[in-house]
């Protein structure tokens, strides 16, 4: 499989826990589904135009290189995370599970600990970042035999966080973004218009 790494950040340079952290700090939530990260790591089946079930890995190139390099050999499920429990050793993360859904959460005293020394358009960086991960990881209808409990388990994160995170993302931050795409030469950007 091929691998992609993110338009706006080239390389995965850093550490995987603080790659998470910041992701994670943009959420009112501060907390996402694992099944949402090992979905958007992997290529799911999607439904073709003319019909058939195949594998359409488009919107691979949004969805940031950690997650995919850190979460693509992990249990579809996300159920199975106890090959995750490095991310908990240094006690800024935390593993748990709410209503049989697994969560990556960041301990309270964490969310002030990785510095803010990024660019200007890094929270809305991060912000779609996220909306990509959601966005990959949600099943199409009739895709796979379980495609009703995983969109199901996915629902808390989407009712928590993405609706959150589009109320603050305005039409002028929708383009900042697709300017940063094409600025970066990403082949996904002529894919995404206004």
């Amino acid at each position: 499989m091929e691998r992609f790494t993110h338009p706006c950040r080239p390389s995965i340079a850093g550490n995987v826990t603080s790659q998470i952290i910041n992701l994670l700090r943009v959420l009112p939530d501060h907390r996402v589904s694992i099944i949402a990260l090992c979905r958007a790591a992997k290529t799911q089946p999607r439904w073709k135009n003319d019909g058939e079930l195949g594998f359409n890995d488009s919107g691979a190139g949004c969805v940031p290189a950690f997650v995919i390099s850190r979460f693509e050999g992990i249990d579809q499920n996300g159920r199975n995370f106890e090959s995750l429990s490095d991310l908990e050793e240094e006690g800024l993360l935390k593993l748990e599970t709410f209503d049989n859904t697994g969560y990556i959460s960041i301990l309270g005293s964490s969310e002030d600990s990785i510095e803010s020394e990024h660019d200007p358009d890094y929270y809305l960086k991060q912000r779609f970042d996220y909306l990509s991960v959601i966005l990959r990881a949600q099943p199409d209808p009739f895709s796979t035999i379980d495609w009703e409990e995983v969109t199901s388990q996915l629902s808390s994160t989407v009712v928590l966080n993405c609706v959150s995170l589009l109320r603050v993302i305005s039409f002028d931050d929708i383009r900042r973004y697709i300017a940063l795409l094409q600025q970066n030469n990403t082949k996904w950007a002529p894919l995404i218009s206004i």
